[in-house]
């Protein structure tokens, strides 16, 4: 159900659309957009809510999904009402810690566990009720392995059964810097179809070279021209075929790596256990800010006109802290966790001058404190970035500030002998009332605090509260 409220008529409201249909649903964003000149406007929201579904046709039991729903609904000039013109559904099996749209053609998303579009599209030619059916994404493998050691290039081609395996049916050239592959599907004069074709990373030596066919895979040997020489690929300038790591370079990678590994994975026979040097890492040391919840978390953008996601960022090492609004008009921002600060992210329509994901500002150790804050309800900032605060359940609201710079002030780091020109400011504001608090709201100059009974606002320009 969409309400309109008119001008000075707060306690009035006028129902526009309503579809008594749809499952119950939480709000997540929406965006208004007015069509000048033909008197219509067009109303987009996210809204998300949980299924059940059945697990398998054996069994009875039943699993609940989370259905992130996308819907356009349109007012022409001739009627006062919306309407549902297009949709589409997104299905996962987490709640979305941030979802945004951040276009009339683009969509933001940050879940534990990554969605998948399984309805809808915006073309006009697409037909609302679409099949409930989900596209198996295209098959990315590789057409052959290889794998190197100190003297050779080893190339494996694995033939199907439709493919002979007799030499006839195989065209192989090795030169010193170019390497062709084919296979023939017959032997009536058809052309061989290629797997490796380009030139080779290093020369090679032709004369010792060989290939053979092999319990229906075709093995080819280069032999280098240059021993003891790693080869980053095998074709330059391409990224081709899977690479498949020897045991000889396993090994002579750990040892060139073994001077910046701080303690041994395994302890020595007859060593001390109080020995230090053959200590085993203890997780114990952790904190709980250093601790990663989300093995599969992604950032992902979906282009509504290719009906995909064209972008997706691993974030499984960042955990997400809160969402903000920075203005209006600019789509929903997030804040992650690097390290010990929060940093804010923007979200934009990708195009060649600007990037999905804006850097807009960062907050020093707030990551830290947040994880530190155990009984932490709500978390905002202001839109211009100026403070953070933390809200806790009841009473209490942590403000923390951004460096500003001294004046007048003769202030120096003890340890380093520095001058000291910028400081921040921590906070602490409490209510006068121990009621719980359900709505939390940071602008750039005041911060409203919602109970049940009262709405507090602090003055942010000063440290006295209103």
């Amino acid at each position: 159900m969409v309400d309109e409220r008119k001008a000075r008529e707060c306690d009035k409201w006028s129902t526009v659309y309503r579809d008594d249909s749809t499952p119950p649903c939480v709000i997540l964003d929406c965006r208004y957009r007015s069509l000048e000149g033909v008197g219509e406007s067009c109303l987009e929201l996210l809204v998300v809510r949980f299924e059940e579904r059945e697990s398998s046709k054996e069994k009875c039991d039943e699993v609940t999904v989370v259905v992130l729903e996308w819907m356009r609904l349109h007012q022409s000039a001739a009627n006062s009402g919306y309407q549902l013109i297009k949709s589409r559904l997104f299905e996962g099996k987490s709640y979305p810690d941030y979802a945004a749209i951040v276009s009339e053609n683009g969509l933001s998303l940050a879940s534990a566990a990554p969605f998948t579009l399984i309805s809808g599209g915006w073309d006009d030619e697409d037909d609302m009720d679409v099949d409930n059916v989900v596209t198996p994404p295209p098959s990315n493998e590789a057409k052959f392995k290889w794998k190197q050691t100190s003297e050779d290039v080893t190339i494996m081609i694995k033939l199907t059964t439709s493919q002979l395996t007799t030499k006839q049916h195989i065209v192989c050239s090795i030169s010193p810097k170019r390497v062709s592959i084919g296979v023939r599907p017959d032997l009536l004069g058809s052309e061989p179809v290629e797997v490796v074709a380009g030139d080779l990373y290093l020369e090679s030596d032709p004369e010792a070279s060989n290939w053979s066919v092999e319990a229906g895979e075709l093995i080819v040997c280069i032999q280098k021209k240059l021993v003891n020489r790693t080869w980053p690929q095998l074709i330059e300038g391409e990224d081709v075929g899977e690479f498949v790591a020897d045991d000889e370079q396993m090994t002579r990678a750990h040892d060139a790596l073994k001077h910046l590994t701080t303690d041994p994975t395994t302890t020595t026979e007859g060593a001390d256990d109080d020995d230090d040097e053959y200590k085993m890492f203890n997780s114990e040391q952790l904190e709980e800010c250093d601790s990663f919840f989300q093995s599969n978390a992604t950032l992902k953008y979906f282009d509504a006109a290719t009906n995909s996601f064209t972008h997706s960022v691993d974030i499984s090492s960042l955990k997400w802290l809160f969402n903000a609004r920075l203005a209006p008009t600019e789509p929903l921002a997030l804040v992650l966790r690097h390290d010990v600060d929060a940093v804010l992210w923007q979200a934009n329509e990708p195009n060649q001058y600007e990037r999905v994901w804006r850097h807009q500002s960062t907050f020093n150790a707030l990551g830290y404190v947040h994880a530190s804050k155990t009984n932490i309800k709500y978390t905002a900032c202001a839109p211009d970035s100026s403070y953070a605060a933390l809200c806790e359940c009841q009473r209490r609201v942590y403000i923390y500030r951004q460096p500003s710079p001294l004046v007048n002030s003769a202030l120096k780091n003890r340890s380093l002998g520095k001058q000291v020109r910028k400081i921040s400011k921590q906070q602490v504001a409490v209510l006068d009332t121990q009621e719980d608090v359900h709505g939390f709201c940071a602008a750039n100059h005041h911060l409203y605090i919602l109970t049940s009974s009262q709405l507090s606002v602090f003055k942010m320009a000063c440290d006295v509260g209103a």
